[in-house]
């Protein structure tokens, strides 16, 4: 009988922190991943799975009810009876409940969401495998894979290792390579591992700007050693904002090369994907990686269980390249003229505005003057002084100004205005609450201070928005009027870290940070944006 399911509610399972799950790739719309039952290690619930397995099918089967899959494309109308190649619980396992690492990649959602209390280990799993061989829970020819953290520095790896080997199980580990591990090497010689590593990168540079660490020659050194092994040994490129030039792919695949790596797999960012903000450059990317890949005799695959059909063709859309780049060369020269004529267009609008800029300048330069003693306290205390220099905050960001930015520079280094530094004061948040609010639908700003510095400043910080999912998506705009706004799209309530553009040694910026929404906390009143903080801890 046909009824609607997947491979992964019918078969598979994912060990994750505090839960068992049933998938690790969410493709129903911001509802995250589809939770199977609360787990925290010990004996495995099994009537518990059963029974969460058959509640979930039967309300995917109940015609104009929205559920937890709702909007997946997995999610397909099958004899999933008649399919079922096991008797066995399970005849897949994914191992993610833990988060150490020897790396900090800037798209793992460990490094974003920090702030959250996540154990570096939730709980051993050697145990689970053991009860899952012995009770004939997991299918002999079962398929185990590894998410999470960094796997061959978990105390159990090595051990887990040669009893999942003992019983010919075949398994796809992902590893970040900074450690060369042994087994590893045998589980290739075998043939019952496939091992994939994610190095994002072709430069050094990038790669420590992407993973956090400065580790891209020993991986590089380890991933030629796994390669001389042999077996299914691929190497992963998630392509996003800060990794797509063209030259780090022509290095990305002439490294590959060099290494004795036949297999690269290619996929986005999947914030980037969620939030579509997914860059055309980026897109294009894509498109080179597996034109040079081919031209070198490697194998690129874009990995699509990653992507839903219409994210497959957006960035699969200048592939095969030598018949469509022309059309990503089109939109660039499009794009070009486009800020030809958004630059005309500001450049007519600050003439528009010289007067009015000059009496910025001149409001500025006379309050920087001042000097925090001769302004009253009544002034600072009653909020008027400032509403003026917030205002000369955001005429800055929307027009910018190199004399009116030395001059707000001063205001803020005298304290003349509301704010909150970070820890070496090279940094300050304005124009928020004293829990560091935007309210009422207006801006935030971010002075940061390159002066000084002889290496350019990248500075992180944390958003927070807490609205209810009803009142989402939120949609964050960072700019300092000069490059294309950075964006982020809060489609959950969290609290995220993430890096402003770098500000050149020397150098000062100030940004401003919009919300196209406002929302409101239960217990307090108010219309809120997001949270701006330069540290994890609130």
């Amino acid at each position: 009988m046909e009824y609607k399911s997947c491979e992964w509610i019918e078969s598979r399972v994912v060990m994750a922190i505090d839960y068992l799950q049933y998938c690790c790739i969410p493709h129903s719309g911001n509802k995250g991943y589809v939770k199977m039952v609360p787990y925290k290690g010990g004996e495995l619930p099994v009537e518990a799975i059963k029974e969460a397995r058959r509640s979930l099918i039967e309300l995917n089967n109940i015609e104009g009810v929205e559920t937890p899959c709702t909007g997946c494309h997995f999610l397909q109308k099958k004899d999933w009876d008649a399919l079922r190649k096991s008797k066995a619980l399970f005849d897949t396992v994914y191992i993610a409940n833990f988060t150490i690492c020897n790396l900090r990649c800037r798209y793992c959602f460990v490094y974003i969401n920090e702030a959250e209390d996540r154990p570096d280990v939730d709980y051993d799993v050697l145990p689970v495998f053991k009860e899952m061989l012995d009770k004939g829970l997991l299918d002999p020819s079962g398929y185990v894979e590894w998410g999470g953290g960094e796997p061959t520095i978990l105390p159990s790896f090595s051990e887990l290792q040669a009893l999942l080997e003992q019983h010919g199980l075949r398994q796809q580990i992902h590893t970040s390579g900074v450690r060369y591990a042994p087994e590893i090497e045998k589980g290739l010689r075998s043939g019952l591992l496939q091992v994939v590593t994610s190095i994002d990168a072709g430069t050094r540079e990038t790669y420590l700007k992407v993973k956090g660490r400065d580790r891209h020659d020993v991986v590089w050194e380890n991933m030629a050693k796994y390669a001389r092994a042999g077996g299914n040994m691929a190497l992963k490129y998630i392509l996003r904002h800060d990794n797509s030039d063209p030259e780090n792919v022509h290095q990305f695949v002439q490294k590959a090369k060099a290494a004795g790596i036949k297999k690269i797999a290619i996929t986005p960012d999947m914030r980037e994907i969620a939030q579509n903000t997914v860059s055309e450059e980026t897109i294009y990317a894509f498109a080179l990686m597996v034109h040079e890949a081919k031209s070198l005799g490697l194998e690129p695959q874009i990995r699509d269980e990653y992507l839903n059909p219409a994210d497959m063709a957006r960035v699969s859309k200048y592939i095969p390249l030598p018949l469509k780049g022309w059309r990503y060369r089109l939109h660039q020269s499009r794009h070009g003229l486009g800020k030809l004529v958004e630059n005309a267009r500001r450049d007519v609008q600050r003439r528009r505005d010289s007067s009015r800029m000059r009496d910025a300048i001149q409001l500025a330069r006379r309050t920087s003057k001042r000097g925090r003693g001769v302004v009253h306290p009544f002034q600072l205390l009653n909020g008027s002084q400032d509403s003026r220099l917030l205002e000369l905050l955001d005429y800055q960001t929307k027009s910018p100004d190199p004399e009116l930015l030395a001059n707000l520079k001063e205001i803020v280094a005298k304290k003349l205005v509301a704010g909150q530094p970070n820890k070496d004061g090279r940094t300050v948040v304005l124009g928020v609450t004293k829990d560091a609010w935007t309210t009422n639908g207006a801006p935030g700003f971010i002075l940061v201070n390159g002066a000084g510095l002889e290496k350019p400043l990248v500075q992180e910080i944390w958003l927070a928005c807490y609205a209810e999912q009803r009142e989402l998506p939120l949609r964050v705009h960072i700019s300092d009027g000069v490059r294309e706004d950075f964006q982020y799209v809060f489609l959950s309530p969290e609290r995220v870290r993430m890096e402003l553009p770098a500000v050149p040694a020397g150098e000062t910026k100030l940004f401003s940070v919009r919300t196209d929404k406002t929302w409101a906390f239960n217990d307090r009143q108010g219309a809120y944006g997001v949270q701006i903080t330069t540290r994890m801890k609130a």
